[in-house]
């Protein structure tokens, strides 16, 4: 027989003599334990929530213990819970709402457990967690925005979000433009609102969305897949900069009629200005261009710079 092939690897079953020591100092034991006893279940989920996957057929009151000790973790693995766990965590079968609120405002994975909470009952879970929302059966869009504001990433457990709450989970957190539908204007404008490196995950941006990129950065220039050029007209207006990504769009005349108008305005800032002077994209005699068209400002900068004084 060739026993070139890789060979399959069984781990091997564990002595479930172990005592209490051992498993309490690692609880990863158990996974290979076959029938451990309650009191050895106990004192794994008790230092690890991810415990109770590897039991199975746990007690009640070895998922209470979970919980107790875990119970973010070990309400993902633990699906339901009989009336008599209930009491013996909370001493009560949380029938009302107070009970309700009062528990997932601690245990906010909890929420899983409770048949047809209500609204306020949901919000406080997901104001402790957004991901919270994933328990929650058919939650209104109130919920859900309070969910994604909390976490952006809580979105992934929304199913058919609408355009508003796509938009708030995106201005929580900028990635989450790649589980929304970047087509959406209120999804893009949230996005570029939030961070200009959104625009690699959106495909040809409106010029509002292009503008708004802008009014954060000109580099937003960079990630464009598409430029109007309403929009690098006002890039460029904003800051000399632009040129240095894209100089193509513009003609002569429509550059030259842009910086007539800045070099020319008294308003114009001191940097804009400099940076004019220092720009190796603008490819004319700016002296020159400075005496004929600008501003009794932007003479005198010229003539600070020419000084080295400025």
């Amino acid at each position: 027989m060739d026993n070139s092939y890789t060979q399959i690897r069984f781990l091997p079953k564990v002595n479930n003599s172990l005592d209490l020591d051992s498993v309490q100092k690692n609880w990863s034991l158990i996974k290979n334990m076959e029938k451990p006893g309650e009191e050895l279940q106990l004192a794994a989920v008790r230092k690890s929530g991810y415990a109770i996957k590897y039991i199975k057929n746990p007690s009640e009151k070895v998922k209470a213990e979970a919980l107790r000790h875990h119970p973010r973790i070990a309400a993902h693995y633990i699906k339901k819970l009989s009336d008599r766990t209930l009491i013996e965590l909370f001493g009560s079968t949380l029938i009302t709402k107070e009970q309700q609120l009062k528990m997932v405002s601690k245990y906010w994975a909890m929420i899983r457990y409770l048949k047809e909470p209500a609204q306020s009952v949901q919000l406080a879970a997901v104001a402790q967690n957004g991901s919270a929302i994933r328990y929650i059966k058919n939650p209104s869009e109130k919920v859900q925005l309070a969910a994604v504001k909390k976490d952006g990433f809580a979105i992934k457990y929304i199913s058919y979000p609408s355009e508003k709450v796509q938009a708030a989970s995106v201005a929580a957190d900028w990635e989450m433009v790649k589980y929304a539908d970047a087509s959406l204007p209120a999804v893009q404008l949230a996005a570029v609102s939030n961070t200009i490196a959104s625009l690699l995950y959106i495909k040809k941006p409106s010029l509002n969305v292009q503008i708004a990129a802008l009014k954060n950065s000109v580099k937003a220039l960079k990630y464009m897949d598409s430029i109007s050029k309403e929009a690098l007209v006002f890039a460029v207006k904003k800051s000399i900069e632009a040129l240095e990504y894209v100089d193509d769009i513009l003609v002569q005349d429509e550059l030259d009629a842009i910086l007539i108008q800045k070099i020319s305005d008294p308003k114009t800032s001191i940097n804009y200005i400099k940076d004019f002077i220092n720009s190796t994209k603008i490819r004319k005699d700016k002296v020159k261009f400075i005496k004929e068209f600008g501003s009794s400002k932007a003479k005198r900068i010229l003539v600070d710079y020419q000084l080295g004084l400025s």
